[in-house]
């Protein structure tokens, strides 16, 4: 499949939608990318992972961050991402960089963790953590925990909202 990018301001119901494109910005950053093979739903092996990358970069994506689901049903192993983390990196050297994450699933058991553990979720092990709340309840602690994180000094960033 190929997709073409197209810079435009506006959306599908803006007056101005008929302006010119915007020239290309000088880079992209994707921060939640499923990237990382035979970890949850993305590629199945390295060569797809390789050209999930290669094509990222091709269309103007600098940085991407790795972020396999950290959730009940992928278990979430540290070791084997940055395992997998080293051989796209070595293998993309100089076409994107490549950064760790996790897609955070809001559970008890990784809530504990992560607050005892917050580098081993979140974005390049500094203080971003992409918190993913489940398609169909948002638990009624979730203020309080969120604000846990923020005292512990983790930036909650809500993905998929």
């Amino acid at each position: 499949m190929k997709v073409r990018l197209v810079w435009k301001r506006g959306g599908l119901l803006d007056p101005h939608r008929n302006v010119a494109a915007d020239a290309q910005p000088r880079g992209l950053v994707d921060v939640s990318s499923h990237i990382l093979w035979g970890l949850d739903d993305g590629p199945q092996n390295l060569e797809q992972s390789l050209a999930m990358l290669k094509l990222a970069a091709k269309h103007g994506t600098t940085d991407i961050v790795a972020t396999p689901s950290a959730s009940f049903e992928c278990r979430f192993d540290p070791q084997v991402v940055a395992e997998r983390l080293a051989e796209v990196r070595s293998r993309c050297a100089g076409v994107i960089r490549i950064h760790s994450g996790s897609d955070f699933h809001f559970s008890f058991g990784n809530i504990r963790d992560a607050l005892a553990n917050p580098q081993k979720y979140t974005i390049n092990g500094g203080n971003f953590l992409l918190v993913e709340f489940s398609d169909v309840v948002i638990p009624p602690a979730t203020e309080e925990v969120l604000r846990k994180f923020t005292a512990k000094g983790i930036t909650p960033i809500i993905g998929d909202p």
